[in-house]
């Protein structure tokens, strides 16, 4: 997860000794926003990638998209199985 505001910052998941400087960025008059290629790297971003848009205390937040698959094995030991009415089966 990361914020763009007047300044470009990530949450403690980011390593700031793997960015310099921290950008400050523009809104062009299309509302779009150019991620800085150091950041884009470190998060490992990719063009096309989803984004989850949010407001969050007057900080925008850009949330890249997890996929269901991404949480496989996430919670190794819960009880998966499914106890079905017989009508269902």
């Amino acid at each position: 997860m990361f914020y763009i505001a007047n300044r470009a910052t990530v949450d403690k998941s980011y390593n700031p000794s793997e960015c310099k400087t921290m950008t400050t960025v523009s809104v062009s008059p299309k509302f779009q926003v150019v991620i800085p290629k150091e950041i884009r790297e470190a998060l490992q971003l990719f063009a096309g990638q989803r984004m989850e848009v949010r407001l969050n205390d007057g900080k925008v937040e850009f949330v890249p998209e997890q996929s269901i698959l991404s949480y496989k094995g996430r919670w190794p030991g819960i009880d998966s199985t499914v106890v079905r009415d017989a009508d269902r089966v």
